[in-house]
């Protein structure tokens, strides 16, 4: 966790981060957004986060691997304990492509006149 307050007073500011199944994620980066603050942390093994925000209003940025850009809006009246930030996954579509190129062979056949055929031994006469 870093943390950076340049002026005026600051409390913690802990939750969690669950994506839409409910599961905790983990990795998340959160940041939180408001003049004169830098304060980023990460999200443990268990999805929870806790930092130092200014007090007043100020934003909390969500972002990782293959998840979807959030920012939720904390104001004063809001309580900043056991946040819940629920996250989507934005998994790139894998795409893929089989390129199959052929050519037509030139079977190996035995090629004779038909004298030859004619006079073999496995005529039918």
């Amino acid at each position: 966790m870093f943390s950076t307050l340049l002026f005026g007073e600051q409390h913690r500011v802990s939750g969690s981060i669950v994506n839409t199944k409910g599961e905790v994620v983990v990795g998340a980066k959160i940041r939180i957004l408001s003049p004169g603050t830098e304060a980023t942390s990460i999200t443990n093994a268990t999805g929870n986060f806790s930092l130092l925000a200014p007090e007043g209003d100020f934003l909390l940025q969500v972002t990782g691997k293959n998840l979807v850009e959030k920012e939720v809006k904390i104001s004063a009246a809001r309580p900043t304990h056991d946040i819940v930030i629920t996250v989507d996954y934005a998994i790139p579509t894998a795409r893929q492509s089989i390129i199959i190129t052929a050519s037509a062979i030139t079977p190996e056949i035995d090629r004779r006149n038909s004298a030859i055929y004619d006079n073999t031994l496995f005529t039918s006469r």
